[in-house]
């Protein structure tokens, strides 16, 4: 293709991208008028149902539930695809720009110098109008610091050279692939501290995970409460007992409040840029490749996107004591908070060495 080409090509693949978004900011706002009208008609059902007590309204209370949270999940994932559709028009409307030199869109790489380096300063490897910038189409900071490291270093065998070259051909006919990639990594925004935060954090020491009393306690006390309690219900003897053994759930979990909180509020933020690298990986993983290098990545890739998966789960479950009255009633009865604590720590834990090597798969994709 010659220049004018490509422009005429990435313009056309802004335009489609634009109209794709257009089409589904409009569903957008029917789910959103349908989710609306459909849990206004859902509270006129439970009222007539308390009223009459009709089992006919009853079955269609369950139904417009059932239809609620089904629109709900058809409305987050019109959302998600709202968010690439924005991601995929930028990123053709920045190729057109650069077609037409307008480079000061992609970051500059003014970060990455080496004082004293034999030849960056010299060929404007870094900075305004650079072969970083001109090059650089990364979607992470773990991306953006290993195309700095390749251009500040030198291959010294042909067959190395020659490798990366093969990788590369191979990478350049699938446009659809590395645009979608792409796009899933600019849709969650990333700052320069956080991976370094990230590193860190798995390397603090568990706080829970070793705690012998905090180990026995969240199983033992919870335990008598149900007995307890579920006695209580036969005999109003045991009720004193029963509230004895709340007070002591609550002092327990007053003891620890203030750690806990610390560990969700951080891991809150951790949660983001994991969510978006496991995205990322996901991506990898379903790519179509010959290469031996790229089949390696994506081996590799396999056992991560698992264990990022349970990490998930196990944030999603933290998260339920964001829901006041959910999460008092979790810790009274079950001290809710301990056991995904704990959880927490012992993944960290399994995969404290693992996620420098997930960092390194998503950089080299990058």
């Amino acid at each position: 293709m010659t220049q004018e080409d490509l422009k005429v090509f990435f313009k056309e693949r802004t335009e489609r991208f634009g109209t794709e978004l257009q089409s589904v900011s409009s569903r957008i706002n029917w789910v959103s008028t349908a989710r609306l009208l459909t849990i206004l008609v859902l509270c006129v059902i439970i009222y007539f149902y308390l009223t009459t007590l009709s089992l006919p309204f009853l079955f269609i209370g369950i139904g417009l539930l059932i239809a609620f949270i089904a629109l709900a999940s058809y409305h987050q994932n019109l959302f998600d695809k709202k968010i690439i559709l924005q991601e995929l028009s930028k990123i053709n409307q920045n190729e057109v720009d650069a077609l037409n030199q307008n480079f000061e869109h992609f970051p500059s790489g003014a970060a990455f110098p080496v004082p004293g380096h034999p030849f960056t300063l010299d060929l404007d490897i870094f900075g305004d109008n650079s072969l970083f910038q001109y090059l650089n189409r990364c979607c992470t900071q773990s991306g953006k610091k290993k195309l700095a490291q390749y251009l500040a270093s030198t291959l010294t065998t042909t067959d190395a050279i020659y490798e990366r070259q093969n990788v590369l051909k191979e990478l350049d006919k699938k446009l659809e692939y590395r645009q979608h990639f792409q796009a899933s990594g600019q849709a969650i925004e990333e700052e320069a501290h956080e991976i370094p935060e990230l590193l860190n954090w798995f390397q603090l020491p568990p706080g829970f995970l070793n705690n012998g009393f905090v180990n026995i306690i969240r199983f033992v006390l919870p335990a008598l409460l149900l007995v307890i309690g579920g006695l209580s219900l036969l005999k109003p003897t045991f009720t004193p007992l029963t509230i004895l053994l709340i007070l002591s759930s609550w002092t327990v979990y007053g003891l620890y409040a203030s750690k806990i909180n610390k560990i969700h509020s951080r891991i809150g933020r951790k949660n983001g840029i994991l969510t978006k690298y496991m995205s990322l990986l996901k991506i990898v993983t379903e790519g179509k490749f010959e290469h031996p290098h790229l089949k390696s990545l994506q081996t590799r890739s396999l056992e991560s996107v698992n264990e990022l998966k349970q990490f998930a789960k196990i944030i999603n479950r933290f998260d339920q004591r964001l829901n006041l009255l959910m999460g008092i009633f979790l810790n009274t009865f079950l001290l809710y908070d301990f056991h995904c604590v704990i959880g927490l720590e012992k993944w960290k834990e399994k995969n404290q060495e693992n996620i420098k090597e997930w960092l390194d798969i998503i950089a080299q994709m990058d």
